[in-house]
């Protein structure tokens, strides 16, 4: 009852593996179609369950199989996708496998015993072009040239949404102020709506005529938005409630690059190749102010402030910034770093909530911060050292460079498939085929953001959404880990005085007379340096019990020094875990409402 199968190595050596497990006689055998018997098939990954005996193998045709060590027999076996599988493990139980893909940008768990997906995760196929904040700082919006709307979890980097309804690259993506809807714009010349409740397209806006849009802007009240026109230089304005198209601003003699709506009046300002930025009154629907010409002619990475006004737009600040965008070397380049970086520039820049910094990214490996007040340079951030990027190093190694150029960039190889080596750009070319996958991505930053509450910028770059946050607290505190955490051991740190210790330890217990007989015996002039101190997790925690105590205890002062000092270093994180920490504050003003109602009415 077994199926053998011999096969030669490359030297000629013969070998053979049995299969075994029928119990009756084996009538017919043969290769299942699609997989074993495609050409070109090749091993990818492997990962060794010692404990269960269990071999998991990864394929190049997007296929995993699981065997039972030593006999080799086939247990389960499935295709995740067409692509490559890169890397395959297994967890502790050997009941989840764990399977990514490079290729695809793709991460899978599943688990084998129920067929089932444990996870799976999906980045943007293609390079991401734009990001957004949600007003409450704890979501992020991405679109990508794979034509997807991508909602991130900035707290654990999980995608728990993706809308599909675009047929082009995502060119703009922005959030009403209510952070009920998203906005897009793309490419296919539609600016979509989609419902974040139902996780819908509810609205579809279009141009009169196809129109490739390049930006999306959103009104304040939500009423109106706005996008910019790439080969028609016009700038199309709809009703988001209706979908109908309102008005048409034309004036612009060159493809529109940015818009943006007035926060405090009906003005839009948008921005063009022309080298003109534009002042429009959406009532009157013509330009309400004069032009202002841009003296950008041989100023490459200048960065210029304009202060608007009624009567007069006046040029205040210029920030030169081609030194700092500091450029690297690509392998197609005939000149220096140097001399290049006479043609770089940035590409996106944004403000930061308060206006008193500008964070910049465009053609270079590095994040430029800058302090507006001062035109100065404050901190770089650069995006990656990966060397299997390209334009990442100073300069190109001499030892690749011969008379007919860098050899890295000749395929010398007698594969007729298609290699991973680069290949010369045609010109005029900014991005490689993707079904392709011939040349090295070149180190970029597409689009950068502050995020809401001013503490974390995000940035979308060839190496995906980095987000960088000046946030000192840890979420993961090492003391969880202790055994030694008792009753006990918290009135002990009571009696050596160390609140904070004591207070921790109370809080990981959760006995609720312990935390309140901890905090009682805390001094009130302590407690403001206990709360800067205290890790984000127990912040909350302890919110939660001033909250549900504050309305039953006699000290009512006390408990309002405890509540005053957590929303005063701790505001923005409970501001960017909001929805962790919703029922905490929640808790917290129903009491103080409550007890404001009592003593109101003595």
């Amino acid at each position: 009852m077994q199926v053998r199968i011999c096969g030669l190595t490359d030297s000629g050596k013969k070998i053979v593996s049995s299969f075994a497990g029928h119990c009756n006689p084996i009538v017919a055998c043969f290769f299942e179609s699609g997989s074993y018997d495609q050409k070109g098939v090749k091993l990818t990954s492997a990962f060794y369950h010692k404990k269960r005996r269990l071999l998991v193998s990864g394929h190049s045709n997007g296929s995993f199989l699981l065997h039972e060590m030593p006999d080799f027999n086939l247990i389960h076996s499935l295709n995740i996708s067409g692509y490559a599988i890169d890397s395959v493990t297994m967890n502790s139980t050997g009941d989840w496998i764990g399977i990514a893909s490079a290729e695809l940008g793709q991460l899978v768990v599943w688990e084998w015993q129920s067929e089932t997906f444990a996870m799976k995760q999906q980045g943007h196929f293609n390079k991401m072009s734009c990001l957004a904040y949600s007003p409450d700082g704890a979501t992020i919006a991405t679109g990508g040239y794979d034509a997807k709307v991508k909602l991130w979890n900035i707290q654990d980097g999980i995608c728990f949404a993706t809308f599909t309804e675009h047929t082009d690259a995502v060119t703009g993506v922005t959030w009403t102020q209510s952070g009920k809807a998203i906005l897009s714009c793309s490419y296919d010349g539609t600016v979509r709506a989609f419902d974040l409740k139902r996780y819908r397209n509810f609205r579809t806006c279009v141009t009169p005529q196809p129109v490739q849009l390049s930006s999306v802007a959103v009104d304040v009240a939500g009423d109106l938005v706005c996008a910019s026109g790439q080969d028609t230089f016009d700038i199309f304005i709809w009703s988001v409630q209706t979908g109908r198209l309102l008005e048409v601003l034309s004036g612009h003699e060159a493809p529109v690059s940015d818009v943006c709506f007035c926060p405090t009046e009906s003005a839009i300002a948008s921005c063009s190749w022309d080298k003109t930025l534009r002042i429009w009154d959406i009532a009157e629907g013509k330009s309400r102010r004069d032009v202002i010409q841009l003296n950008t002619e041989d100023r490459p990475g200048y960065v210029l402030f304009f202060m608007v006004s009624e009567w007069n737009n006046v040029q205040m600040n210029t920030i030169e910034g081609k030194f700092d965008l500091d450029p690297k070397r690509s392998d197609t380049d005939v000149i220096t770093a140097a001399k290049s970086a006479t043609s770089k520039s940035f590409t996106s820049i944004a403000f930061s909530p308060d206006g008193e910094c500008l964070l910049a990214g465009g053609q270079s490996p590095f994040l430029c911060l800058y302090s507006v007040e001062q035109q100065m340079l404050l901190k770089k951030f650069k995006i990656t050292c990966n060397r299997s990027l390209n334009a990442v190093d100073d300069d190109v190694d001499m030892r690749k460079m011969s008379e007919f150029g860098n050899i890295e960039l000749i395929d010398a190889s007698d594969d007729d498939e298609l290699t991973n080596k680069s290949a010369i750009k045609l010109p005029g070319v900014r991005k490689e085929d993707i079904g392709i996958r011939s040349a090295r991505p070149e180190v970029r930053i597409y689009s950068v953001q502050f995020s809401p509450t001013g503490t974390a910028l995000a940035a979308c770059t060839t190496e995906g959404l980095l987000i960088y946050s000046s946030n000192s607290q840890t979420l993961f505190d090492p003391y969880m880990l202790d055994s030694d955490v008792t009753p006990k051991a918290v009135y002990e740190k009571l009696d050596q005085q160390s609140f904070a210790e004591a207070l921790i330890m109370a809080l990981k217990l959760n006995l609720h007379e312990l935390i309140t007989m901890t905090v009682e015996r805390i001094p009130s002039n302590e407690i403001d340096a206990i709360c800067r101190a205290l890790p984000e997790i127990y912040a909350q925690k302890l919110l939660r019990f001033v909250g549900d105590t504050f309305g039953k205890t006699i000290h009512v002062e006390f408990y309002l020094l405890w509540t005053h000092s957590l929303c005063v270093h701790h505001a923005t994180n409970f501001k960017n875990m909001l929805k962790h920490s919703l029922p905490a504050i929640t808790a917290a003003q129903q009491s103080l409402n409550r007890r404001q109602l009592e003593l109101s009415r003595m």
